[in-house]
């Protein structure tokens, strides 16, 4: 469950990768020591220096192609409101640089800063624009239910595409994925979490174990377990569940607001990513 990214901005070479479940975005920046400069101490300073400078606009492009929704990317977002752009380079303050290191040549410097991915100042704030929810429709007809703690949603593996015969695909990580039900009902998604939730842990929470031990505190004790039926949406990061399943959440409060909360973890392949 991990997105990377690499590249070069000016003379700087970078990778990135964003793991999912750790909630952190690890950022290398690979700066060429001056080699007309012969004191290695002063090349070294002069070579973090300028992985410092570039590391705001290297973390933006590191996120370009980073999966908001099924129909947008981090990118397609800064084209629509310029104005983020600001505010994600403003995220690079909350950096931790863990790591400076010459690499095996001695020729250049290595540089990692790693970045939140939730909290305050973190990647996902920028984008969580809302300060209310809209309500979650209750289901009115009778459905079976009770109160459950949290929702664990199995899909790894290949899924059938909803809308495309014949094609399966594995689900692919998103900040801001959304639930349907197999009347294609939308269940729940960002506009109906709790902006203050997402922000701290995220609208879904991302793991490639069914041993619910590492992620126990969000879905409680005794979550409702179910298999996918179907992945949804341009790059699938949509998931599909059964329309029985998805009435028994949204007939009882207790459950709608945990979907609410955001108290959902979606089992996928180790290996899904951007």
């Amino acid at each position: 469950m991990v997105y990377r990214s690499e590249g070069v901005y000016a003379s700087l070479r970078y990778e990135a990768y964003l793991t999912w479940n750790e909630g952190s975005h690890v950022l290398d920046i690979t700066a060429a020591l001056d080699k007309a400069e012969v004191n290695v101490t002063k090349a070294r300073y002069a070579a973090e220096r300028r992985a410092q400078e570039g590391m705001p606009a290297i973390l933006v492009q590191s996120l370009v192609d980073l999966q908001l929704s099924s129909r947008e990317t981090v990118g397609s977002r800064l084209q629509q409101q310029p104005a983020l752009l600001a505010k994600l380079r403003e995220v690079s303050s909350s950096a931790v640089k863990t790591r400076s290191h010459l690499d095996e040549d001695l020729h250049a410097l290595v540089v990692r800063y790693t970045f939140p991915l939730f909290g305050d100042g973190s990647i996902i704030d920028v984008f969580v624009t809302r300060e209310r929810s809209v309500p979650i429709r209750r289901y009115l007809p009778f459905a079976p239910s009770k109160d459950y703690t949290g929702v664990v949603i199995y899909a790894q593996g290949k899924y059938p595409s909803w809308g495309e015969p014949g094609v399966t695909r594995s689900v692919t990580p998103a900040l801001f994925p959304r639930i349907y039900d197999t009347d294609m009902q939308l269940v729940v998604d960002l506009a109906r979490m709790d902006p203050v939730a997402v922000v701290e842990w995220g609208s879904v929470g991302y793991a490639d174990t069914t041993d619910e031990v590492g992620y126990v505190e969000r879905v409680g004790s005794d979550p409702l377990r179910v298999m996918a039926r179907a992945v949804f949406g341009i790059a699938s990061t949509d998931v599909v569940i059964p329309t029985k399943t998805a009435r028994s959440l949204l007939v009882r409060e207790g459950n709608r607001e945990l979907l609410r909360a955001g108290r959902i973890v979606l089992i996928v392949d180790a290996q899904s990513s951007n």
